[in-house]
């Protein structure tokens, strides 16, 4: 007050005209003379059931809730973001509380409704569970129930985003929540309905709200851009109805953003410039380039995105957004190859390149570098001649025709006093290995589909199996004369098959296979290495075998 009595002069400027003129503004301000914009998704949002978009299961039982006096003392609203959930919740408080509904709606004309419409009315309470989410703000919420009414004839308490509340805030809540006062009426809202105790679900009249379609979407912005007196195309509020994924809040904000790009009206293009989004032929160009192999030319059209402003990850999710829909067509609606490159491939193959372009998006968000790893997707898509399923259909075929034709994977031969050994040793034990294999089973079936495989005769077996049993410990000789133990016999080594893992365990030791090694060699003649492997499906002469090939394939 003194400061403003003598008018302090600081830097030339009159502090009390200082204040003058900033009490001034206030006053303008309280007047209504100066006006802040308000959001779209805040001016049109319903004030009625009948307004409320897409959600008709929901507002048309609330509705007759209403009418029929039936209401329940505690609901719980769940759905992605953007449906109507918070919406609803307004709309139903004001119809529990409104002194003449309309077809089950509030009135929003009495006393009651327009107090919860402006915020004055204490009867109604919102509350964000994510900023009051402790066990003081439940019990303050709690004792405050035990209080009738001010005006309304009913207390609501809407709470948002209830699964932020702590546990001890849940458990403070739950016996209010179940019996509260005839008087109080709880609405809840949450996104995440997993996190929400079933304690508190078991309490309340749960409804699910959905993602909104495209075409309610479009036609509610339709809607608020004639109210506007904007000029809105068709094609731009389709491409604002998908970009909003089903949130009609994510839309409305969305042309709020192209309308202050483009007052006078939006566009197709505006939407792109004003989001900056590459555009639907830009980017089919794009897919288009990476679907027939082209990697200079993809790069080349990545890299003029890039330059010209775009998000490497808006760009990646839009490449996802087109091929997604040409095999949505494929699949869904049966449309065959098309002229373009991207429109050509089989499902298969663009199902492989959704998967990589959104295994880039998820990796950009984490990569040191961005750019390149963009590029190293668009290259991985483009240089990836039929992707990993034609690779391993390749290698399984391969390893069929190995099978069938008996002929395995040679290794290495080896050279000098080796290679001589092999050919010339008194053993020779390939031969009769392949001699034994032609020999039909104790079933009659034929080995020659395995002919560096065989099983060792039971005699032989046997004796070994005794013998170690007899040298080992007890409880290890137990396990080695089970009869689900079997041995098989295949190039360079040995294998006993065991059942289970705790066979597989207590045989495994290196006490017991460096045994039967030795005692297979004096049986053989010749040095065997014994491992120990649990079973595989199908014939143990077999699965070695193939395991041991495939082995050999891949590496």
């Amino acid at each position: 007050r003194r400061i403003s009595e003598r008018g302090v002069r600081s830097n030339g400027i009159t502090t009390s005209r200082a204040l003058s003129r900033g009490a001034a503004a206030t006053r303008e301000y309280i007047a209504g003379e100066v006006r802040m914009y308000q959001a779209l998704y805040r001016k049109y949002r319903p004030l009625v059931f009948s307004d409320v978009t897409g959600q008709a299961h929901i507002t048309d039982t609330l509705r007759a809730q209403v009418e029929a006096g039936r209401l329940s003392h505690a609901y719980l609203f769940t759905g992605t973001r953007g449906t109507g959930k918070t919406t609803c919740a307004k709309i139903l408080a004001r119809a529990s509380i409104c002194l003449a509904p309309e077809n089950g709606s509030p009135c929003n004309r009495c006393a009651p409704c327009a107090g919860a419409l402006d915020g004055s009315l204490l009867d109604v309470t919102e509350i964000d569970a994510a900023s009051n989410s402790g066990i003081d703000n439940i019990r303050a919420l709690r004792d405050e129930t035990a209080y009738t009414p001010v005006s309304a004839r009913r207390r609501v308490y809407i709470i948002d985003e209830v699964h932020m509340l702590s546990v001890g805030a849940s458990n403070a809540l739950l016996k209010t929540l179940e019996e509260p006062p005839e008087y109080v009426l709880f609405i809840l809202a949450t996104t995440e309905t997993h996190k929400v105790p079933a304690t508190i679900l078991s309490r309340c009249q749960r409804f699910a709200f959905k993602r909104l379609s495209a075409g309610d979407i479009a036609g509610r912005l339709n809607y608020v851009a004639a109210r506007e007196g904007l000029t809105l195309s068709d094609e731009a509020s389709g491409l604002l109805a998908r970009l909003s994924d089903g949130a009609m809040r994510d839309a409305l904000s969305l042309l709020d953003q192209c309308v202050a790009a483009s007052p006078g009206g939006v566009e197709l293009n505006d939407v792109f410039q004003a989001l900056g989004l590459a555009g639907e032929d830009e980017i089919r160009r794009w897919a288009d380039s990476i679907a027939s192999g082209d990697a200079e030319r993809a790069l080349a059209l990545f890299d003029g995105h890039i330059q010209n402003g775009r998000d490497a990850a808006s760009l990646f999710g839009e490449l996802s957004q087109i091929i997604r829909d040409v095999l949505s067509d494929k699949i869904i609606n049966g449309v065959g190859a098309s002229a373009d490159a991207l429109g050509a491939l089989d499902a298969g193959r663009l199902l492989e390149l959704l998967t990589e372009a959104q295994d880039g998006l998820s990796r950009l968000s984490r990569a040191a570098a961005p750019r390149i790893e963009a590029e190293l997707c668009v290259l991985r898509m483009c240089l990836t001649e039929g992707g990993l399923a034609a690779r391993l259909e390749a290698r399984v075929a391969r390893l069929e025709d190995i099978v069938s034709g008996g002929a395995a994977a040679k290794p290495a031969a080896p050279s000098g006093d080796a290679s001589k050994k092999a050919a010339h040793g008194p053993d020779d034990a390939r031969a009769r290995t392949q001699t034994a294999a032609r020999q039909p089973d104790k079933d009659g079936e034929s080995l020659s589909d395995a002919p560096a495989s065989e099983t060792v005769s039971d005699g032989a077996w046997e004796s070994v199996r005794r013998r170690v049993a007899a040298e080992l410990p007890h409880s290890l000789g137990t396990f080695l004369m089970l009869d689900g133990v079997t041995l098989c016999k295949t190039e360079g080594f040995w294998q006993l098959v065991v059942p289970d893992e705790l066979t597989y365990g207590r045989l495994s030791a290196k006490e017991v296979t460096d045994r039967l090694s030795a005692a297979a060699q004096e049986t053989t003649g010749h040095p065997v290495t014994v491992r120990v492997v649990l079973k595989e499906p199908g014939d143990c002469r077999e699965r070695p075998q193939l395991k041991n090939l495939l082995n050999q394939f891949t590496e």
